[in-house]
């Protein structure tokens, strides 16, 4: 699959059923196909290129300073081990 071109929830308008309509690539170029839901959909790794980050935008942020907001908990990154249960 390298596209999901539209899906249609139960109790859409229009007396369109639950589905999903999707691309996918074929040796000769691409197939739209639309199936009913509940369905499984495997994406390809090549559906998502992201686009390369902006020169403006890496300019800006580049020197930004992250602060963690203060009732931030942050607990759970701690490296130490957990201490062994007592019997």
């Amino acid at each position: 699959m390298s596209r999901i071109d539209e899906v249609v929830p139960p109790g859409a308008p229009a007396g369109a059923g639950a589905s999903v309509t999707a691309t996918r690539s074929v040796e000769d170029g691409a197939e739209t196909l639309q199936t009913p839901l509940p369905a499984l959909l495997t994406i390809a790794a090549e559906a998502n290129e992201p686009r390369p980050p902006s020169v403006k935008l890496v300019m800006t942020y580049k020197n930004a300073i992250a602060e963690a907001l203060p009732g931030y908990d942050d607990s759970y990154l701690d490296p130490t081990p957990p201490r062994p249960r007592s019997a």
